[in-house]
């Protein structure tokens, strides 16, 4: 075999690997401009990156659509201090990807002081326009008992 074949069949293979790291960069990305959204009060931003028919289920159970919550940052019901997330993990299956990690958020709903540890999935899915988040779920972080 020459070495341009050699090479030809080396990039073949490796394709794929790299177009996976790409699109994990590119979500990993959307992650870091919602965390930066929730900082800044960006309610906008926040509806982009969600798909129209985005759904969410809060750590207490409570479903809620993305109108919902852009709602809830642009009248100044909820308001974030602090959002910070680790622990990062970006799982594909062609035109879906699934986010999990932790989260640490602190700031106000409706005026009560709110801390949160919590795991969480995000699924985007690749839509006209790009990658959007359909569904996310939180579950919180509890402190171990005795």
């Amino acid at each position: 075999m020459s070495a341009t074949s050699c090479l030809v069949a080396f990039l073949a293979c490796a394709h794929p690997a790299i177009k996976a790291d790409n699109v994990e960069i590119q979500i990993l990305d959307l992650e870091h401009q919602r965390q930066q959204a929730q900082l800044s009060g960006d309610w906008q931003t926040i509806a982009q990156l969600n798909a129209p028919d985005f759904t969410e289920i809060a750590g207490t159970g409570l479903i809620r659509t993305g109108a919902q919550n852009a709602e809830a940052m642009r009248s100044g019901v909820l308001k974030f201090d602090k959002v910070d997330y680790s622990d990062q993990e970006v799982r594909l299956y062609g035109n879906v990807a699934i986010v999990t990690g932790i989260g640490h958020r602190s700031g106000s709903f409706g005026g009560s002081a709110f801390e949160q540890r919590f795991r969480y999935t995000r699924i985007y899915a690749r839509q006209e326009g790009g990658w959007r988040v359909v569904f996310a779920q939180t579950t919180r972080i509890e402190a171990p008992t005795p």
